[in-house]
């Protein structure tokens, strides 16, 4: 994508009308100190480019009226896709972050994503949503790709680099008619945490973590509105953490995954189930502590006391305002519950709350992501 020559009163505007929403010459005026000439040829420059329209006239207190003007729907659009681990999502929004469009199916084989085996279904989704949105949204302007694992400086992956190229690959392919669009990859986690900071449960927030417990474990950081990913991008893996937690015990890469994450922590609970008929899902699982099955019961609360040990260790290094849990495990109101009972127990306060964005968390994090960044391109890297 080529960035457009605008003037800088005109990037300004932009800018400003994408925080604010809608705007008039004399708002600009008041608030970016541009004169009234200069305020009306930026305007006419970003209508000129369909990136603002027109919507309305509005009546001032003087009895003087005054156009508004907000974001064009012809302005651009982007894609944030989520190759999660249980399911393939799809969100289109507009340059202000806005949800359009949004696709999702269930992936054939959860579990731990193999990169590139899912690219055909992420085609189909990305191809369905430009079907709906059609032309009245203007150019594809970015892309942002979420995955289940670390992404370096350098945009490879911790594991399965070779796939995770041929899955971009792929997908740049099926996007070739809208012409040259960038597609990034972007930790999956990062992007929750930041939709959760723009519009979920985090947004008055300073600094804060999310916590994805599911499948996988993980963490996102954000602080004073940026997203912290770390020297080598793979800030928030605390899959990494040592574990197990007992005296002597050697170090396994990932094994605190193995005993957090819903997979290890459903095989424990049937191996230790009173009777013949173990849950097969920990949605039964959790199904049954809710009816009051006492071994249910207890073997939640003790999960959530585990899930409560590593956010207090996350607590005690980040020290954010706010843990917001997310995840099929973390999630549930069982295991908020005793996470906050855990946390608790520390001398200083720690907010715990559950995710508001639920499954379209990732998805639309990574589209608010991949709006910033054509922001970024548009603005010429301002």
């Amino acid at each position: 994508m080529v960035s457009l020559r605008l003037t800088r009163s005109a990037r300004d505007v932009l800018a400003h009308v994408v925080r604010s929403g809608e705007v008039t010459r004399p708002m600009l005026c008041a608030e970016l100190g541009l004169s009234r000439p200069t305020a009306s040829a930026a305007v006419a420059e970003l209508e000129g480019h369909d990136l603002i329209d027109e919507i309305d006239i509005r009546q001032g207190a003087t009895g003087r009226s005054a156009s508004v003007y907000a974001l064009s729907p012809r302005s651009g659009h982007v894609l944030g896709l989520d190759a999660g681990s249980t399911a393939v999502r799809v969100v289109a929004a507009r340059l202000d972050g806005s949800a359009i469009v949004e696709r999702a199916e269930a992936r054939v084989t959860p579990g731990r994503l193999s990169a590139w085996t899912e690219s055909a279904l992420a085609c189909r989704l990305v191809a369905e949503a430009a079907e709906e949105l059609g032309g009245a949204h203007g150019p594809l302007r970015a892309v942002r790709v979420a995955t289940p694992t670390a992404v370096y400086p350098d945009g490879t992956t911790m594991e399965g680099a070779d796939g995770w190229r041929e899955f971009v690959a792929r997908l740049e392919t099926s996007l070739r008619a809208a012409g040259p669009v960038p597609v990034h990859l972007i930790n999956n986690v990062n992007c929750s945490a930041w939709a959760e900071y723009t519009a979920g449960a985090a947004h008055d927030a300073e600094t804060w973590v999310f916590l994805q417990v599911g499948v996988n474990l993980g963490g996102g950081i954000v602080h004073r509105g940026n997203m912290i990913a770390g020297a080598n991008g793979v800030a928030g893996e605390i899959s990494f953490l040592p574990y197990p937690w007992r005296a002597g015990a050697a170090y396994e890469p990932e094994a605190l995954e193995e005993r957090i994450g819903a997979n290890g922590w459903l095989e424990r609970v049937r191996r230790g189930w009173p009777d013949d008929d173990p849950p097969a899902s920990t949605v039964e699982l959790f199904a049954a502590a809710e009816r009051g099955v006492l071994h249910a019961r207890r073997v939640v609360r003790k999960h959530g006391a585990e899930i409560g040990r590593v956010a207090a260790v996350v607590a005690a290094v980040v020290d954010p305002d706010v843990i917001v849990l997310g995840g099929g495990i973390g999630q549930h109101p069982m295991i908020v519950d005793a996470v906050r009972s855990y946390l608790s127990q520390l001398p200083w306060p720690v907010r715990v709350a559950p995710t508001k964005l639920r499954a379209s968390a990732t998805a639309l994090g990574a589209a608010r992501l991949a709006a910033a960044e054509a922001m970024r391109e548009l603005l010429g890297g301002a």
